[in-house]
């Protein structure tokens, strides 16, 4: 068995922004995996420093009685316990949020939105000794999409 070279390595997340959906002023949905968000003017993606390598998504596809479902979970790891960075995160914790999850590839991955909620999940890992585990989730009829 040969393995092929040319393959491209796998891709993975090296950037994470935010925004609050009310900072969304419309989203159009353009094919089955993509979207175009607009945002308010004067408003921007806000960053998520995070430790490189840690960020890791996880999508479980369910079918019940109502039809297709989704699950998903992005867990990632902030370092330090810097008061700065517990002040964002308490932020952060237990309100709506959309994430843009950028790849290496650059490609960028639309999580939550105006309409599509998702939260942060504390997991009691705060002040760890190698940062702070943080975990997004989310429940929707709707897959994440594609930013165009």
């Amino acid at each position: 068995m040969s393995v092929d070279q040319k393959v491209s390595k796998v891709d993975f997340i090296d950037s994470i922004f935010y925004l609050w959906p009310d900072e969304v002023s419309s989203e159009i949905r353009l094919s089955e995996v993509k979207v175009q968000v607009y945002i308010i003017a004067g408003k921007a993606w806000k960053p998520i420093y995070f430790t490189p390598g840690t960020a890791k998504l996880t999508t479980t596809e369910m079918v019940e009685f109502t039809g297709r479902a989704f699950d998903s979970k992005f867990e990632v790891l902030i370092p330090g316990d810097l008061l700065p960075n517990r002040a964002d995160l308490n932020l952060l914790c237990g309100r709506p949020i959309v994430l843009s999850l950028g790849y290496h590839s650059g490609k960028f991955l639309i999580c939550g939105g105006k309409n599509r909620k998702l939260r942060l999940v504390n997991q009691g890992t705060f002040g760890g000794a190698n940062g702070n585990q943080v975990t997004f989730e989310y429940k929707s009829k709707t897959n994440f999409m594609y930013a165009d």
